[in-house]
């Protein structure tokens, strides 16, 4: 009989969760859920329908880069609800913010050339995208802490452009950011 041995095996990661209010960087993925609904879009099995009849996808975000690197946090993002409009409205707000992040859209810029950024043809153009988002802290549902994300940063947030690996903006010939101007 053969013996495995796992001494030399990496140990677990932590699972503690990460403070809330942390910003990172996240890369976006979605679990099939195998449910579609060409009339309205979702193609390619990325919809999930639950048992209340809700419908949503279902996110593994993966943080890319930093101290958490490595982390994940799962989340739902509503597509429909049987019960009221706010799943669906909340879900669709999630997504635009998830385009403005990771596209650099300001959210003000309702220009034609930004909402054409905001479009997408199917959930495929989702999976996989990069964008800032700040954690909260949940409870599963045995009252364990987890993390969520809270909202998603977008290029109006003072950080924005060093957490996306941006470089600094230059206004005229001044380098934002200084304390005291002065010509580049």
């Amino acid at each position: 009989m053969t013996t495995m041995n796992f001494a030399n095996a990496k140990t677990q990661n932590s699972f503690e969760v990460m403070p809330a209010k942390t910003l990172v960087k996240l890369r976006l993925g979605i679990k099939a859920g195998f449910y579609n609904d060409p009339s309205k879009g979702w193609t390619n099995g990325w919809a999930t329908l639950g048992q209340t009849g809700a419908i949503y996808l279902k996110t593994e975000c993966d943080v890319i880069e930093g101290e958490y690197k490595g982390r994940k946090i799962f989340g739902l993002i509503g597509l429909y609800s049987p019960k009221n409009e706010i799943f669906a409205e909340l879900g669709s707000s999630f997504i635009r913010a998830v385009l403005e992040s990771a596209k650099n859209i300001d959210p003000k810029d309702c220009s034609p050339e930004a909402n054409a950024k905001r479009s997408i043809k199917s959930f495929d153009d989702l999976a996989g995208l990069t964008f800032i988002g700040e954690v909260k802290v949940g409870e599963t549902q045995n009252g364990e802490p987890k993390n969520e994300i809270k909202k998603v940063v977008t290029n109006d947030h003072p950080r924005y452009r060093e957490l996306m690996g941006l470089p600094k903006l230059t206004v005229g010939a001044y380098v934002e950011d200084d304390e005291i101007p002065f010509l580049a």
